[in-house]
């Protein structure tokens, strides 16, 4: 075995030359490890060897355990070298991988009448070819040195057998990884208030959150209610949002000395965590305690968001602007070391009298109120935890005796840092903080965005111009995946909000576009995990099972899309994203706890649909439209007009078509929808001079009546949508853009 205090190790695998940290974390096992490719393959082919693979991540306390106890022993590796090609994938830089795999043990279990859920680390056993025929996640040494010496004589003694056991598992997972749609099933109201129902019945009206133990924070059911809620304000729902933010940030998952949340509780009353911090979580906590101080005005969720920043940008920042991946729970071989206190420590840096009351606010004990999660045992530490919420007075007290906790607890020996950058991860920080600092009148959060996405548009792209997945040590690698694309989109439209800057949209839009010829399904709609570009061995999917709590790829992409439409007049993301919905309409139906994103996109799209057919989508509102059609029969070929009326109500103004700055959004008409109609022009009103103070400028704007004229060509019979931007402003502010939808139709004499 190796020992860790030699320069010089005794061991080094194929491992050595990969930039994964987790990889690299055994690149000196006595394993033969091989990183996942073709060479791996082959080799198992040419020798008639059995796969083991081992997928995990580099801040995996259960990955660490398993590699200490069998990775890291010689009569182990013996064993694994003599009988198996033993491969090593981090799953975080091979989603499709973890994906696929992560259902092979999920359908082993099911076969083999078991009842367990995965996890990681994730151990398949497989044909050389790639397919599965044995699964479970973390052994003990014993248990798994058995498991290689039977698998290793079923192999050798009999073939068939293994063949068929391979052949069942194939099959199962080419029906667990393709969409089920039995019958039609359209997405109304109806639906939707049903599938939120059903979310909402496991809410845990005691402790907060959903569900029993373990908890993970619920990202999509709260984007659900807080959208949900924008459309129409329910005191349930209210509830349910403040008691799960409320439970959180109280709890031992957040970091109440450095800031950022811990990736999960593995009580009910979100005290004990699981000590990983991982970005995503991190990231989707950041949008729902700036929308909880939306919703509320709660000053403690808008610290929450602060102090979430500060750890960002102090532990988690890149040089070049991106962030890093996770931190470990582990340091000096112990979960949750690093990150929790004795007693006598705690009076020793914050003297009796201030140690007093830290203890009262953050319920440390003398004897500790840490018991370990498998025994159960008290470890005579403390995790802080809020008993109480302080005052604003104490508040800015506590916050200095915080600090002096973090600087003591900087001088421990720290978790490992797993600073790999992944574009789809970034892309939800990026987003989130775009959107943080727009509402919280940030600044720097906004800053920090457009930094990390300039850095992923610039580093993270191949030789085509398209999206790759990780970057480390000056290496980008790896082709992207549909969720770094689909939330990179979001998060760029997401940075135009907070900005106004058109680059964004126009980002955007290109990245749209190449998923769109990359990953979509013009056939069934929606979109696949994976591309041509990625390994042929993978099962092509469109519905992977994601695992971490990250949101679903193609309702980040249908939402995103649907926006794109609205924000560019371009029907081609609008028609993607309703072909997404309908898609995955029958998964919304029937799995409404997996399909939170797809059903946030829904609730956009019903939206606005109830905004056209209610004829009210802009009353009260700055701008109201009307349109008169000059003629609804015509003949193929003919010309026909639409005027739009304007009316613009004071004190507000419009921007014109073209206003002289890219700083302000121009009014615009565009053709939506309907193929049986063909833009020729469109005739804009004269505009008026205005000065506008915020950009020392003076802009053409149309104020009180205006009319904008439409010529179209007929092509045939049949309803058509017209897309009007504006730009609200008085001459104070200015609103967000807004895209307007007049729908109309026309007969062809034929």
């Amino acid at each position: 075995m190796n020992d860790p205090h030699q320069d010089t190790p005794v061991h080094t695998n194929r491992l050595a030359h990969a930039t994964s940290p987790y990889l690299l974390q055994h690149a000196h096992n006595p394993v033969d490890w091989h990183p996942w490719g073709d060479a791996a393959f082959e080799k198992a082919r040419r020798e008639n060897k059995p796969i083991f693979l081992s997928v995990g991540y580099s801040t995996c306390h259960w990955c660490h355990v398993m590699a200490h106890e069998s990775f890291e022993d010689e009569a182990v590796a013996a064993v694994l070298n003599a009988s198996f090609v033993a491969i090593k994938a981090d799953r975080e830089e091979l989603p499709d991988v973890d994906n696929q795999y992560m259902l092979a043990t999920q359908a082993f279990y099911v076969l083999n009448g078991v009842h367990r859920s995965g996890g990681w680390p994730n151990s398949v056993w497989l044909m050389p070819d790639g397919r599965p025929f044995y699964a479970g996640t973390y052994f003990p040494k014993e248990q798994f040195v058995s498991l290689l010496e039977n698998i290793t004589a079923l192999y050798r003694d009999r073939p068939d057998e293994v063949e068929r056991y391979a052949s069942v598992m194939s099959e199962t997972l080419e029906e667990m990884g393709r969409l089920q749609q039995h019958g039609s099933v359209t997405i109304d109201r109806a639906l939707l208030d049903r599938a939120i129902r059903e979310v909402t019945a496991a809410y845990d009206a005691t402790h907060g959150g959903f569900g029993s133990r373990p908890k993970f924070p619920p990202h999509a059911t709260l984007d659900l209610l807080f959208a949900d809620h924008d459309r129409a304000p329910n005191e349930r729902y209210r509830v349910m949002i403040t008691g799960t933010l409320d439970a959180m940030r109280r709890g031992g998952i957040y970091d109440h000395i450095g800031g950022g949340f811990h990736r999960y509780a593995t009580d009910e009353r979100w005290f004990l965590p699981h000590f990983e911090k991982m970005l995503y979580d991190n990231a989707q906590l950041i949008r729902a305690y700036t929308d909880g101080y939306r919703l509320t005005g709660d000053q403690r969720y808008e610290r929450v968001v602060a102090e979430t920043f500060d750890w960002l940008t102090r532990e988690m920042t890149d040089e070049g602007g991106a962030f890093y991946s996770a931190i470990d729970a582990d340091s000096e071989g112990e979960e949750g070391r690093f990150y929790v206190w004795g007693h006598e420590e705690i009076i020793e840096v914050l003297g009796t009298e201030d140690a007093t009351l830290f203890s009262a606010v953050y319920g440390v004990l003398p004897e500790g109120n840490f018991h370990e999660e498998a025994t159960g045992r008290r470890m005579s530490t403390n995790i802080p935890y809020l008993t109480c919420d302080p005052n604003d007075a104490e508040h800015q007290h506590l916050a200095g005796l915080r600090a002096k906790l973090l600087e003591q607890r900087n001088t421990r020996i720290r978790p490992h840092l797993d600073n790999k950058i992944i574009t789809a991860w970034n892309a939800l920080t990026i987003g989130s903080l775009a959107h943080a600092g727009r509402h919280l009148g940030q600044p720097r959060y906004v800053e920090a965005a457009a930094r990390a996405a300039d850095f992923i548009l610039q580093a993270l792209r191949d030789k085509d111009g398209g999206l790759l997945r990780t970057y480390r040590a000056g290496d980008a690698r790896l082709p992207a995946y549909l969720d770094d694309y689909a939330y990179l989109i979001e998060a760029l439209l997401d940075l135009h909000d907070a900005t106004n800057d058109p680059d964004w949209i126009g980002e955007a839009r290109k990245l749209a576009d190449t998923m769109l010829s990359r990953f979509g399904d013009p056939a069934g709609g929606g979109f696949f995990y994976t591309t041509g570009d990625h390994d042929a061995r993978i099962i092509c999917s469109k519905n992977p099972n994601s695992g971490g709590n990250l949101p679903h790829p193609n309702g980040v992409a249908a939402r995103a899309l649907l926006t794109l439409g609205e924000r560019t007049g371009d029907d081609r993301f609008t028609r993607a994203g309703l072909a997404t919905l309908d898609a995955f309409a029958f998964a919304v139906k029937e799995q409404p706890h997996a399909a939170g994103e797809l059903l946030a996109a829904a609730t956009k799209h019903i939206e606005s649909l109830e905004a056209y057919t209610s004829q009210t989508s802009t009353a009260g509102q700055p701008v109201t439209i009307t349109a008169q059609l000059d003629s609804s029969r015509v003949s193929v070929g003919d010309t026909f007009t639409v005027t739009l009326r304007m009316e613009i109500a004071p004190p507000y103004h419009i921007y014109a078509n073209e206003p002289s700055s890219g700083d302000v959004v121009a009014t615009r008409v565009a053709l939506a929808e309907g193929e049986g109609v063909e833009l020729i022009d469109v005739v804009y009103p004269e505009a008026q001079p205005k000065e506008n103070p915020v950009l020392n400028k003076t802009l053409g704007v149309y104020e009180g009546s205006v009319d904008i004229v439409v010529q179209l060509r007929a092509k045939r019979s049949g309803p058509f949508a017209l897309a009007v931007t504006t730009q609200a402003c008085d001459d104070h502010a200015c609103q967000l853009a807004t895209t307007h939808r007049v729908r109309l139709s026309v007969e062809i004499d034929r």
